[in-house]
This record gives structure tokens, C-alpha cells and sequence, in this order.
């Protein structure tokens, strides 16, 4: 990738991420200067995040809830017994919503995660509405074989080892019913210049939702980070062994378009799979 077309993305991702008009260029000079995640990097990015006073704004999930529900609405289930596993859904705040616009019973929502966390820890505040269930990155427990009828996985699985993967499409083969469909958001990485833009995309939210960080909170973030990020085509291959076809791709909006997206410095993309095995 030109080094003016890295600039660009980079432009375009702090700008989304960091409102103070103060501190972006300092800050996106420091990201450019070097290729590198120095903890360095880190601690002074953090430190000119919290020199101004800027608020965090968390994405509006329901955007994408209400995306997701009318699609899942017009994909041919009963809507009054499907049933929906989201892994990797952090607090669970979309399957909750989408679990509210189908009128859908709480022993019908799964949200799936990690006995300790992929990525940011969550309080799993939403048990009213949906059940957690938590795996060991062996086997998914609770969930009856071939239950399922949706499975969601958005910007999850690059936080998995490629063991971890494996066997979780493992268990969703097995607790995904014939004819369900299997949902993913993820990065497109096809280059190391788009691996270390995708990165700092992770690095600056999680700076930004955070307080000032010291040296110590740096290297335990570091220790539990996982950047296993794929290409398309990975996805689709391994996706396509586990008796999945493609059904349609959407860009980062959930949108059809044949309109470049220059919006979109870290490749991100959804991809509709259905289980036919």
C-alpha cells in the first residue's frame, strides 16, 4: 500500500474513533512515523487522548439490530421458535435487541463466550433477556445438537487462535441445524499494511474506553490481544468444509452495493452463509 493511501485510511479511522480535532494529527504522526505497536506508542497516545476533553461514543448497535432482525425475519424460519447463538457477542446487547424485535422468549437467545474473554472483559448485565453461556474454546455446552437455526459471529473470530476456531466450527456443525444460516462480520486482511491499520483500529477503541492507562494496563492488554486476522477467501474455504454455502455479502452497512466503500479503512465486511449439511 502507498504510504499516502495508508495516510488516507489512517485519516479516516481517527477520525472516527477520536472527535478532538487537538490531538488527531499528533496522534495519527505517531502511528505513521514508525510501523510498529510499541507500548510506547500506547502510553502517549493515551496520554494525549486524555489531555482534552473528549467523550467516548459507543456505535449505535442498534442500527445493525434492526439490519439483522428483518433479514433474519425474511429467511424463511417460524420467527416464533427460532432460535439464535451469538458467539462472541461481548454483553449481548444486539442479540438482546434483535431477540426484542421478533418477540423471541429468552430461552431462544445464546450469547456464547469465553470462560476468560477473548477480548474486553463485559458485565453480562442482560441475563432477563438472553442466556450466557460460556465455553472452554473446546466445547460449547448447554446448546442441543442441532438447535440452532442462526448463528452470528461479528468481529469475533480474529480474536481466536486458529485451534480455537477450528473447534468452534467443530461445534456448529454439530448444533446448527440442516438449512440454518451462519452470519459473519469480519476484516478483510489482505496485507500487512491492512493488518496494522486493522490493529490500531482495536488498539485506539480500546484506549478510548478506557481511562489514562499506565505502562502495567498496557502490557496486560497486550498479554490477553489476539490479532488473528483472515483474508475473505480463509473464511470462505473453511467456512465451505464445514457444509456451508455462500447465500450473499453485504458491505460494512449490511448494505448490497457496487459503490467502493472509501469509508472503510479496515476491509470490514458481513457474509451470509446456509448449512446444507
Amino acid at each position: 500500500m502507498a504510504k499516502s493511501s495508508q495516510n488516507i485510511k489512517f485519516k479516516i479511522l481517527i477520525g472516527k474513533i477520536i472527535k478532538s480535532e487537538k490531538i488527531k494529527n499528533s496522534v495519527e504522526t505517531i502511528l505513521i512515523e514508525t510501523h510498529s505497536y510499541s507500548n510506547k506508542k500506547m502510553l502517549q497516545i493515551s496520554k494525549l487522548y486524555n489531555s482534552v476533553t473528549t467523550q467516548f461514543t459507543r456505535t449505535n448497535r442498534t442500527f445493525i439490530s434492526n439490519k439483522l432482525s428483518k433479514y433474519i425475519s425474511n429467511a424463511g424460519f417460524n420467527t416464533s421458535t427460532i432460535k439464535i447463538a451469538d458467539i462472541g457477542g461481548g454483553n449481548g446487547e444486539v442479540l438482546k435487541e434483535i431477540g426484542e424485535k421478533l418477540s423471541l422468549l429468552k430461552e431462544n437467545l445464546f450469547c456464547v463466550e469465553n470462560v476468560s474473554s477473548w477480548s474486553e472483559s463485559y458485565d453480562f448485565s442482560n441475563n432477563d433477556n438472553i442466556q450466557y453461556i460460556f465455553w472452554d474454546n473446546v466445547t460449547i455446552p448447554k446448546i442441543k445438537k442441532g438447535l440452532l437455526d442462526v448463528v452470528l459471529i461479528m468481529v469475533s473470530l480474529h480474536h481466536m487462535t486458529d485451534i480455537t476456531i477450528n473447534n468452534l466450527f467443530a461445534n456448529l456443525k454439530e448444533l446448527s441445524s440442516v438449512n440454518s444460516i451462519l452470519i459473519i462480520k469480519e476484516h478483510d486482511c489482505k496485507t500487512s499494511d491492512d493488518l496494522y491499520i486493522i490493529n490500531w483500529e482495536h488498539h485506539l477503541y480500546h484506549i478510548a474506553n478506557n481511562k489514562t492507562l499506565n505502562s502495567a494496563d498496557v502490557v496486560k492488554y497486550k498479554e490477553s490481544y489476539v490479532d488473528n486476522f483472515k483474508t475473505k477467501s480463509y473464511y470462505d474455504k473453511l467456512i465451505h468444509r464445514h457444509g456451508y454455502v455462500d447465500v450473499i455479502e453485504f458491505n460494512r452497512l449490511f448494505e448490497r452495493s457496487s459503490v467502493p466503500d472509501t469509508k472503510n479503512p479496515t476491509n470490514l465486511y458481513w457474509k451470509i452463509y446456509k448449512k446444507i449439511i
